[in-house]
C-alpha cells in the first residue's frame, strides 16, 4: 500500500459534500462521470437507486464509487459459468459509476477504490457472487480492471451499448 492510499479516507455522500471541483479528465467517459458525481450521484441515491461512496486525501475529494443491488443472467454472456447451482440469474452488485479526479490518476487510488468495494461487497449479509461494471471499449481504465482480477463476461461489447460487460467473481477474492 503507497502512501497516498493509505492515507485514503472514504465516506458516504452527503448534501455537506463539495464536488463541484471533481474533474475525471477530458475524455467523453471521464466527462460523464464527473457530470454523475456533481449533478447526479446525491439525487439517486436519496431515492435509493444507488449508494455512493467519496474517497478523500486532505479533505480534497479525488475519487468515488457508486455501487446498487444487480443481477447477471448467465446465458447471456459466454464466459460466466452456466447453470450455477441450477439458477439462470445470480446475484451481484453493480459497480455503477466510478471516478479518480485526473490530478490524482496513476496513483494507486482506482485500485485501492476497487480494493475498498470487494471487501464491502464481502462484507454484505446477503449472497452476491459477481461485482459486475460497464465499460467503454477505448476506456484506458479497462487495464485497471483487468488487473484488479475483473474478466470480460463476454468477448464483444453488448451490441445496444458498444460496451464490455466485466465481473470479479467473489468465490476467487479471499478478504
Amino acid at each position: 500500500m503507497s502512501d497516498v492510499t493509505s492515507r485514503l479516507v472514504a465516506h458516504p455522500l452527503s448534501d455537506k459534500d463539495d464536488v463541484s471541483a471533481f474533474d475525471s479528465g477530458p475524455e467523453p467517459w471521464a466527462v460523464d462521470v464527473s457530470e454523475f458525481l456533481r449533478d447526479d450521484a446525491l439525487d439517486q441515491q436519496e431515492k435509493g437507486l444507488n449508494k455512493t461512496q467519496l474517497f478523500s486525501l486532505d479533505n480534497e475529494v479525488v475519487g468515488f464509487v457508486s455501487l446498487l443491488a444487480s443481477s447477471i443472467q448467465l446465458r447471456k454472456y459466454s464466459e460466466l459459468p452456466d447453470g450455477i447451482v441450477g439458477y439462470s440469474t445470480i446475484p451481484a452488485v453493480l459497480f455503477a459509476r466510478f471516478g479518480v479526479d485526473a490530478k490524482h490518476q496513476h496513483r494507486g487510488i482506482g485500485s485501492a477504490i476497487l480494493a475498498w468495494t470487494r471487501y464491502e461487497v464481502s462484507e454484505l449479509s446477503i449472497g452476491v457472487r459477481f461485482i459486475s461494471l460497464d465499460c467503454d471499449p477505448d476506456n484506458p481504465a479497462l487495464d485497471l480492471y483487468k488487473h484488479n482480477d475483473f474478466f470480460e463476461a463476454d468477448s464483444k461489447p453488448d451490441k445496444r451499448t458498444g460496451m464490455l460487460t466485466l465481473v470479479y467473481d467473489m468465490t476467487s477474492s479471499v478478504s
